[in-house]
């Protein structure tokens, strides 16, 4: 009976937003103990398992935008470019005495200054008190994305600083400097730390800046040192104590918490590795959100949108991937987890492959719960205007990308998918956007999507964007009528050609259309002004009488589907015997 197909609706429950951003952890992969401490294309000696963006390495068997591949020349930005002649400031980390990863039984001390030279940055690095070599090193050290917050958690650095975009799958080759991560200063100047107890060097690196708005500048970033296996020991941001902000500095003092031990979030591999992408995410981590600024997420937003602005697909491929990323992060827990076994002298990235599933199972958040998350809040007020709507931008995004036409490697197709996704997400995030499909020209958008020169990916995506387009939000669904879009809808589903697949999308489609368009249920109590906000304004009418003007009783429904389709009434009746959304109107 049709009624075996209801299970497979995943247009309607509102859980499939978390369901997009969960993975499962990654498997165990082999780390190289040489140079820069990032996976290496053969990866060799100490196993260990899942380490992600988060901790300073990447697992994925393949980079994330791509990334570097060998022999090429760089990152998806190119190489990164000299900057000889630095002003005379100088910066410095200063790595304090406290204990931040309570598996490495010592306090790691030293100063690392940075100043401006003719032929790029010296840097001084005096390291002292390193661990045990043989328990924990060799010891990598990076300049990472982001600062160290006021709570000195070194995991909210994130990743390296990457500003072409290389990624870390491929170590640093440091007779091409140029091509390696702009902040991998191990891969770049010597290596992992081997030497016993204390490390000192000093060397000119010409790719990073001391100038305030090019491209290697690291004012205000972390300098992180980490284990052999990525986990990291102690950090530190870099201030100015010679220059024209000298009288702001705080001399690079953080002091590191035990509170933020690395964790897995299954994140990592839907996100680009360059520092863009990584701040963006920052702006919605729990972690960072100390000293992200209202400001600031505006100014990652801004970024994204000139991305997805570009008529480079490689541009807006990143784009797409800095607005998924920001909404993975906004759906997962900010949850810590915990030793297993207190005293244990186990690293926190080297636990088991089920204890991680375990553990991102137990802290996936449920959409409702995103009201009382702070970062959700701001992100869902910025959507409020006109300026920062996210929904609005990838739609436009979405409308360029079909006027641009198919491409012989299918890259077009996997933007267009990309695209559809956010906007799904987007939606359920943030119910008042979907008014924009209000307007006939974002709706007929939608419907280009399930012409029959589509391919099956396409159509079946988009069907699930109209759902959320369409979910409590009566005006919208007469505008798609309006749009002659169930003619579309019905054409598709009787064409030969169309895939069995898509045909299932599109009866299930059909049952979310026939379902009641007002809430049988009565109000819900105890919720808060947010998640009022998402109910009230998600379906952008004006009050009850708004509602009626726009709603139609499931019989007009039936006899309008009645006039593209015959057998409509074995559809209503199979609907109302199942009743499976009692709740839910459509």
């Amino acid at each position: 009976m049709l009624s075996q197909l209801l299970p497979l609706l995943s247009l309607l429950p509102l859980a499939i937003a978390q369901s997009q951003v969960q993975e499962l952890a990654p498997p165990p992969v082999l780390l190289s103990t040489a140079k820069s401490g990032v996976i290496p294309a053969l990866p060799t000696a100490t196993p260990f398992t899942g380490v992600d963006t988060l901790q300073g390495a990447i697992i994925s068997p393949l980079p994330p935008a791509p990334g570097y591949l060998p022999n090429a020349t760089g990152g998806l930005e190119g190489t990164a470019t000299a900057s000889p002649d630095q002003p005379s400031s100088t910066y410095r980390a200063v790595l304090p005495d406290v204990q931040y990863n309570p598996y490495v039984n010592t306090n790691v001390t030293g100063t690392i200054d940075a100043a401006g030279d003719p032929q790029g940055v010296r840097f001084t690095v005096n390291i002292t008190n390193l661990p045990d070599q043989a328990q924990f090193g060799p010891f990598a050290w990076h300049i990472h994305a982001l600062p160290v917050p006021d709570d000195g958690n070194c995991t909210a650095t994130l990743g390296h600083l990457d500003p072409t975009n290389r990624g870390e799958l491929y170590m640093c080759d440091a007779s091409a400097p140029e091509t390696c991560q702009v902040g991998d200063l191990a891969g770049k100047h010597g290596g992992k730390i081997t030497s016993e107890g204390s490390f000192e060097t000093q060397f000119v690196d010409p790719y990073l800046s001391v100038e305030q708005g090019s491209e290697g500048y690291f004012g205000g970033l972390a300098f992180v040192l980490h284990t052999g296996n990525t986990t990291r020991i102690t950090c530190a941001n870099f201030e100015v104590v010679q220059g024209e902000n000298a009288t702001n500095s705080t001399g690079g003092v953080a002091s590191p918490t035990q509170s933020g031990m690395p964790e897995f979030t299954g994140a990592a591999r839907k996100v680009t590795s360059g520092t863009v992408a990584l701040a963006l995410i920052a702006a919605t981590n729990p972690a960072t959100r100390i000293f992200v600024t209202l400001s600031a997420m505006e100014a990652l937003l801004s970024l994204a949108f000139d991305n997805i602005a570009s008529k480079d697909t490689q541009k807006i491929r990143k784009g797409l991937r800095q607005i998924e990323g920001m909404l993975a992060q906004i759906c997962l827990s900010g949850a810590k987890s915990k030793p297993s076994t207190p005293g244990h002298h186990r690293n926190a990235s080297a636990i088991t492959l089920s204890e991680q599933q375990q553990q991102q199972q137990a802290t996936a958040k449920k959409l409702g719960q995103l009201s009382d998350d702070l970062a959700f809040r701001e992100f869902f007020r910025l959507q409020e205007g006109f300026e920062w709507n996210v929904v609005t931008r990838v739609a436009d995004c979405l409308d360029r990308l079909l006027g641009m036409g198919s491409s012989k490697d299918g890259q077009n197709d996997i933007l267009i998918l990309s695209s559809l996704s956010n906007i799904q997400g987007l939606l359920l995030l943030h119910p008042p956007s979907r008014i924009i499909f209000g307007r006939e020209v974002y709706m007929n958008l939608l419907l280009d999507l399930l012409d029959p020169y589509n391919c099956p990916a396409i159509q079946s995506q988009a069907l699930l964007v109209l759902v959320s387009a369409l979910l409590a939000t009566p005006q919208n669904t007469r505008i798609f009528e309006h749009m002659d879009g169930l003619l579309t809808v019905t054409s598709l589903f009787k064409d030969e050609e169309t895939t069995q697949g898509v045909k299932v999308k599109l009866l299930e489609f059909l049952y979310f259309y026939l379902m009641p368009e007002m809430p049988v249920s009565g109000p819900q109590r105890g919720r808060d002004k947010v998640r009022s906000a998402m109910d009230r304004r998600g379906s952008t009418d004006d009050g009850s009488n708004g509602v009626r003007k726009h709603t139609r009783s499931q019989a007009e429904k039936q006899h309008m589907l009645g006039k593209y389709l015959n057998n409509v009434d074995a559809l209503v009746e199979d609907l109302q015997e199942s009743a499976p959304f009692t709740n839910v109107a459509c």
